[in-house]
């Protein structure tokens, strides 16, 4: 059974953006149930030299998925900047996944003739943009839609945080991206997401055969061999500081969180941010820096700066996705404190008893000075986030998933 597997901007690999993680996931999931697997990735024009450069860093995961792949295209493309407001009125008002995916509904043709070449028995599209397309190119054969999150929601939580004027052409580009989207969905003939509270918007706007699968990782376990020690505790960040759910969570808790921390432990517990810090604004980096922040940049592998039992924050205030840096989290045996609002979508039960969750981030203050003192619950609480990361997020705990996913689709694999 042959999948036109379509997706954008990424390497396929777990080191590179929580968005990857989620199209390796996928990738790998259909490559074991033997889906021959042709891959459509669109890359705009100025970043091919930087996804070049990451995937000759990583040449064994690079040659892995390529080695897997049936076939591999890259497909260039770049932005399509909107002529007048005129032109986004009417395109808004027609078109609006036209004008919200401009630059990939441009691709339709080569797409087109892609699928004519290879004859898949379906189209799989990663996210929203490869979904757009998918919709616009009219292709008469099952497509399954791998849903990350609203990006309209996104825009807007980014222009709540903005001193700048909301120009009548953004509302309008904004609101074509909200009915895309919704709009993009309900062509589907299946929708996968990692989250459960996504799962139910998306059934009510109409998307057909919604299936909650949460990223997968390998089994690999750290060893539990190095265990922080009262004076070594960390609290760490994990995410690249330019994605907006990053940005806006740590700024609120820099703002309403780790002073008081700071002061309650004398400084004693160190602060590290783990995670892309070149594009982060200066004002968060300020913030870091009054707090003695240590900033590692990116990390390819963790066991070198997260130690079992250290605390873990996921501060952000909105369920606009699911959190895929949760499950690495896990894995490396952390003790997480993370906002209601942050693991709002979590799917798999029980996960109160894995990590202390908290209303708000005005609460971290309370639960992260109980834990720094109660080194029995960090360990406790670690301990349990291994076993619940086998239990949920490893590659044998979703295949089943993909397989009944698929065969609701009325396609047989294996």
């Amino acid at each position: 059974m042959k999948c036109l597997f379509l997706f954008h901007d990424a390497p396929l690999s777990y080191n590179f953006s929580g968005a990857a993680s989620r199209y390796l996931a996928s990738f790998h999931a259909l490559s074991e149930l033997g889906v021959e697997l042709y891959v459509w990735r669109m890359v705009h024009e100025n970043k091919q030299a930087n996804l070049a450069k990451f995937e000759l860093n990583e040449p064994q995961v690079t040659s892995g998925v390529r080695q897997a792949a049936n076939e591999w295209q890259d497909i260039s493309y770049s932005s399509v900047v909107p002529r007048s407001r005129l032109h986004i009125l009417w395109k808004s008002l027609t078109k609006p996944i036209n004008l919200a995916f401009a630059s990939f509904v441009c691709l339709k043709e080569p797409l087109i003739q892609t699928v004519h070449n290879i004859q898949p028995d379906f189209l799989w599209a990663e996210h929203a943009q490869s979904a757009a397309l998918v919709t616009a190119s009219e292709i008469p054969i099952p497509w399954i839609y791998s849903h990350h999150d609203w990006i309209y929601k996104v825009h807007k939580i980014r222009q709540s945080m903005r001193d700048a004027p909301y120009y009548f052409s953004q509302r309008l580009l904004d609101s074509a991206l909200r009915r895309a989207e919704r709009s993009t969905l309900r062509g589907a003939t299946a929708v996968i997401t990692g989250s459960k509270t996504e799962a139910s918007e998306l059934r009510q706007l109409g998307a057909n055969n919604v299936q909650v699968i949460p990223t997968s990782y390998p089994r690999d376990l750290v060893e539990i061999t190095k265990e922080s020690t009262a004076n070594g505790l960390k609290i760490v960040h994990l995410g690249s500081l330019e994605t907006t759910a990053n940005y806006q969570g740590l700024m609120a808790y820099m703002e309403k969180a780790h002073p008081h921390i700071n002061q309650f432990l004398n400084g004693a517990m160190e602060l590290v941010i783990i995670g892309e810090a070149d594009k982060a604004k200066p004002i968060l980096l300020q913030k870091l820096q009054e707090q003695n922040a240590s900033l590692t940049g990116h990390v390819c592998d963790l066991t070198s700066v997260l130690n079992p039992y250290d605390i873990a924050i996921l501060p952000y205030e909105h369920d606009t996705g699911y959190r895929t840096k949760l499950p690495l989290l896990f894995q490396h045996a952390q003790t997480v404190v993370a906002t209601e609002a942050a693991i709002a979508g979590m799917s798999s039960p029980g996960i109160e008893n894995v990590c202390v969750i908290v209303k708000s981030i005005e609460e971290f203050p309370s639960a992260i000075k109980s834990l720094a003192i109660d080194k029995a619950m960090r360990k406790r609480l670690g301990q349990r986030a291994i076993q619940y990361y086998q239990q949920h997020f490893t590659y044998d705990s979703v295949k089943d998933r993909y397989r009944r996913l698929l065969s609701k689709c009325n396609l047989k694999c294996e």
